[in-house]
């Protein structure tokens, strides 16, 4: 699939939460905590949140972003 085709693919909350983790914005993440799917969403680099929350150096970042990306499956 096409680089293009990818970076449209990515929601709104997906991409609200990547400029938040870019920015260092802990305040703006933990809102956006609640849009679950934005953070199972991958760039177009095949990056998750979670991969760009882990290379930052705020460790408060790495933890909102685990916390958010969890789903409990039984």
């Amino acid at each position: 699939m096409p680089q293009i085709l990818l970076s449209s693919l990515e929601s709104d909350e997906h991409l609200k939460i990547l400029k938040a983790i870019d920015r260092g914005d802990i305040l703006a993440l933990q809102e956006l905590s609640e849009f679950q799917e934005g953070f199972s969403e991958a760039d177009d680099r095949g990056w998750y949140p979670l991969h760009k929350a882990a290379v930052q150096p705020l460790v408060k970042m790495l933890e909102i972003v685990l916390c958010a990306s969890f789903r409990l499956s039984l």
